[in-house]
């Protein structure tokens, strides 16, 4: 994986276990072995420190390599997935996709989850999540999802009147 950090201008890449920081002119200035080993996937969170996905849970990793703890847990999320991913979108709200096709947003803090939706009916494979303008874009095997968050809140709002 790769995170682009703009506040600090650092290219953090992950292989394996291993994370490293670079500069931009190509400089590492940090090596580190992650304490829960190879994530499944990996996020800058507009607070600066990175969240990476094991599992079931968000972790927190500062950006010094040091582990914070949980950010987010299957408690948060429910029950039966086995999989997931995570982005930021434009307004820096933080979006989560399951592999059982549920999509999760939360406000900047992951404090407040702000809306939940059923993406797909059919279980995801590796999902791998994109949000822009509300529009929620999720790959899984040879094809692309597209869900307009908005308009599908509307809609769940009507069917329960």
């Amino acid at each position: 994986y790769i995170a682009y950090v703009p506040k600090k201008d650092r290219l953090y890449v992950i292989m394996g276990r291993d994370m490293a920081a670079f500069t931009m002119d190509g400089e590492e200035v940090l090596r580190v072995v992650l304490e829960d080993g190879a994530p499944n996937a990996v996020e800058v969170a507009p607070k600066n420190y990175l969240m990476m996905v094991y599992g079931r849970d968000v972790i927190r990793y500062d950006l010094d390599g040091f582990r914070y703890g949980e950010v987010l847990s299957r408690e948060d999320l429910g029950s039966g997935y086995e999989d997931m991913d995570i982005t930021v979108d434009e307004n820096r709200n933080i979006w989560l996709v399951t592999d059982t096709g549920w999509a999760y947003k939360y406000d900047k803090k992951l404090k407040k989850q702000l809306l939940k939706l059923k993406l797909s009916n059919v279980d995801l494979i590796h999902p791998r999540i994109a949000v822009f303008e509300d529009y929620v874009y999720v790959v899984d095997r040879d094809r692309i999802l597209r869900l307009d968050a908005e308009q599908a809140r509307l809609d769940a709002m009507d069917a329960e009147e």
